[in-house]
Protein backbone atom coordinates (compact mmCIF):
# COMPACT_ATOMS: atom_id res chain seq x y z
CA UNK A 1 0.00 0.00 0.00
CA UNK A 2 2.05 3.14 -1.45
CA UNK A 3 1.91 6.05 1.10
CA UNK A 4 2.87 9.51 0.21
CA UNK A 5 2.30 12.91 2.22
CA UNK A 6 2.21 16.37 -0.27
CA UNK A 7 2.29 19.83 0.73
CA UNK A 8 -1.12 21.46 0.74
CA UNK A 9 0.51 24.69 1.15
CA UNK A 10 0.88 25.62 -2.63
CA UNK A 11 4.21 23.61 -3.99
CA UNK A 12 2.64 20.04 -3.98
CA UNK A 13 5.60 18.57 -3.40
CA UNK A 14 6.02 15.27 -1.88
CA UNK A 15 7.26 15.27 1.29
CA UNK A 16 7.38 11.65 1.97
CA UNK A 17 6.93 8.46 0.34
CA UNK A 18 6.34 4.68 1.47
CA UNK A 19 5.18 1.28 1.41
CA UNK A 20 2.98 -0.17 4.21
CA UNK A 21 2.25 -4.01 4.19
CA UNK A 22 -1.22 -3.07 5.13
CA UNK A 23 -3.82 -3.27 2.57
CA UNK A 24 -6.37 0.01 4.91
CA UNK A 25 -4.93 2.91 5.54
CA UNK A 26 -6.45 2.71 8.87
CA UNK A 27 -3.77 2.11 11.04
CA UNK A 28 -1.42 4.61 8.70
CA UNK A 29 -1.67 8.33 9.34
CA UNK A 30 0.74 8.02 12.62
CA UNK A 31 3.46 6.59 10.52
CA UNK A 32 2.90 8.22 7.16
CA UNK A 33 3.34 11.48 9.29
CA UNK A 34 6.48 10.76 11.51
CA UNK A 35 7.77 9.55 7.93
CA UNK A 36 8.10 13.34 7.02
CA UNK A 37 12.16 14.41 7.24
CA UNK A 38 12.41 16.71 9.98
CA UNK A 39 14.47 18.87 7.70
CA UNK A 40 11.26 19.36 5.89
CA UNK A 41 9.67 20.57 9.45
CA UNK A 42 6.50 19.25 10.99
CA UNK A 43 3.67 19.66 10.04
CA UNK A 44 0.92 22.21 11.67
CA UNK A 45 -2.32 20.54 9.87
CA UNK A 46 -2.55 16.98 8.16
CA UNK A 47 -5.85 16.60 5.51
CA UNK A 48 -6.95 12.96 4.87
CA UNK A 49 -9.50 11.36 3.84
CA UNK A 50 -11.78 8.65 5.24
CA UNK A 51 -9.81 5.85 4.96
CA UNK A 52 -7.85 7.28 7.45
CA UNK A 53 -10.29 7.62 10.30
CA UNK A 54 -8.69 5.88 13.22
CA UNK A 55 -9.70 8.07 16.14
CA UNK A 56 -6.97 7.22 18.68
CA UNK A 57 -4.27 8.27 16.22
CA UNK A 58 -5.96 11.36 14.90
CA UNK A 59 -6.48 12.36 19.01
CA UNK A 60 -2.66 11.16 19.49
CA UNK A 61 -1.33 13.68 16.61
CA UNK A 62 -3.57 16.44 17.97
CA UNK A 63 -2.34 16.21 21.18
CA UNK A 64 1.31 16.85 19.70
CA UNK A 65 -0.53 20.07 18.03
CA UNK A 66 -1.19 18.80 14.34
CA UNK A 67 -4.49 19.69 13.73
CA UNK A 68 -5.90 16.49 11.81
CA UNK A 69 -8.83 17.36 8.87
CA UNK A 70 -10.15 13.45 8.34
CA UNK A 71 -13.48 12.78 6.08
CA UNK A 72 -15.88 11.02 8.13
CA UNK A 73 -17.86 9.89 4.78
CA UNK A 74 -17.06 9.97 1.26
CA UNK A 75 -16.43 13.30 -0.43
CA UNK A 76 -18.96 12.01 -2.86
CA UNK A 77 -21.74 11.87 -0.78
CA UNK A 78 -21.29 15.67 -0.49
CA UNK A 79 -22.27 16.44 -3.76
CA UNK A 80 -25.93 16.82 -4.10
CA UNK A 81 -27.27 15.02 -7.87
CA UNK A 82 -29.47 17.65 -9.70
CA UNK A 83 -31.90 15.01 -10.67
CA UNK A 84 -32.64 12.20 -8.08
CA UNK A 85 -35.16 9.59 -9.16
CA UNK A 86 -33.56 7.03 -6.14
CA UNK A 87 -36.22 6.64 -3.10
CA UNK A 88 -35.21 8.61 -0.25
CA UNK A 89 -34.43 4.87 1.88
CA UNK A 90 -32.00 4.03 -0.82
CA UNK A 91 -30.17 7.50 -1.49
CA UNK A 92 -26.71 7.55 -0.17
CA UNK A 93 -27.14 11.62 0.69
CA UNK A 94 -28.49 9.53 4.00
CA UNK A 95 -25.72 8.77 5.93
CA UNK A 96 -25.64 6.79 8.83
CA UNK A 97 -25.11 9.55 11.80
CA UNK A 98 -21.63 8.94 13.68
CA UNK A 99 -22.13 8.97 17.38
CA UNK A 100 -17.92 8.20 18.51
CA UNK A 101 -17.60 12.24 19.86
CA UNK A 102 -14.08 12.22 18.25
CA UNK A 103 -16.57 11.58 14.62
CA UNK A 104 -19.30 14.20 15.55
CA UNK A 105 -16.42 16.46 16.59
CA UNK A 106 -14.61 15.73 12.97
CA UNK A 107 -17.77 16.17 11.45
CA UNK A 108 -18.57 19.93 12.44
CA UNK A 109 -15.35 20.85 11.92
CA UNK A 110 -15.21 19.81 8.35
CA UNK A 111 -18.68 20.91 7.96
CA UNK A 112 -17.55 24.54 8.86
CA UNK A 113 -16.15 27.13 6.14
CA UNK A 114 -12.64 27.13 7.31
CA UNK A 115 -12.70 23.11 7.55
CA UNK A 116 -14.50 22.70 3.85
CA UNK A 117 -11.66 25.12 2.50
CA UNK A 118 -8.83 23.85 4.31
CA UNK A 119 -10.18 20.19 2.99
CA UNK A 120 -10.78 20.92 -0.48
CA UNK A 121 -6.97 21.55 -0.97
CA UNK A 122 -6.65 17.76 -0.73
CA UNK A 123 -8.05 17.20 -4.06
CA UNK A 124 -5.48 19.79 -5.36
CA UNK A 125 -2.51 18.37 -3.91
CA UNK A 126 -2.81 14.95 -3.28
CA UNK A 127 -4.54 13.30 -6.26
CA UNK A 128 -2.55 15.22 -9.16
CA UNK A 129 0.34 13.25 -7.29
CA UNK A 130 -1.04 10.23 -7.73
CA UNK A 131 -1.86 11.08 -11.38
CA UNK A 132 1.51 12.41 -12.34
CA UNK A 133 2.96 9.19 -11.14
CA UNK A 134 0.76 7.20 -13.46
CA UNK A 135 1.44 9.05 -16.23
CA UNK A 136 5.21 9.27 -15.95
CA UNK A 137 5.27 5.30 -17.09
CA UNK A 138 5.14 3.94 -13.37
CA UNK A 139 1.83 2.01 -14.01
CA UNK A 140 4.04 -1.19 -14.79
CA UNK A 141 6.32 -0.69 -11.58
CA UNK A 142 5.87 -2.74 -8.43
CA UNK A 143 3.89 -0.76 -5.75
CA UNK A 144 7.19 -0.03 -3.80
CA UNK A 145 8.74 1.28 -7.11
CA UNK A 146 5.36 3.59 -7.82
CA UNK A 147 5.18 5.40 -4.67
CA UNK A 148 8.81 6.22 -4.67
CA UNK A 149 9.04 6.90 -9.03
CA UNK A 150 6.15 8.86 -8.49
CA UNK A 151 7.51 10.97 -5.54
CA UNK A 152 10.54 11.81 -7.41
CA UNK A 153 8.92 12.18 -11.17
CA UNK A 154 6.32 14.92 -9.25
CA UNK A 155 8.80 17.01 -7.15
CA UNK A 156 11.18 17.57 -10.37
CA UNK A 157 8.33 18.35 -12.15
CA UNK A 158 7.27 21.24 -9.20
CA UNK A 159 10.89 22.17 -8.60
CA UNK A 160 11.52 23.46 -11.97
CA UNK A 161 9.03 25.23 -12.33
CA UNK A 162 9.22 27.18 -9.19
CA UNK A 163 12.28 28.20 -10.20
CA UNK A 164 11.28 29.82 -13.27
CA UNK A 165 8.87 31.57 -10.77
CA UNK A 166 11.65 32.46 -8.68
CA UNK A 167 13.74 33.94 -12.01
CA UNK A 168 10.57 35.53 -12.86
CA UNK A 169 9.80 33.67 -16.36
Amino acid sequence: NAQAAVDAEGSALVLCARVSDCPSDGNQLEADVRAIPASVGRPSQVLVDKGYANGEQVQALQNEGIEVYCAMRAQALECRRRYEFRPAERRRENPVEHTAPWMVQMSRKLASEEGRKLYARRKQTVEPVFGIDRKSGAKGKSVAGRGELGGRSSNKKREQVQALQNEGI
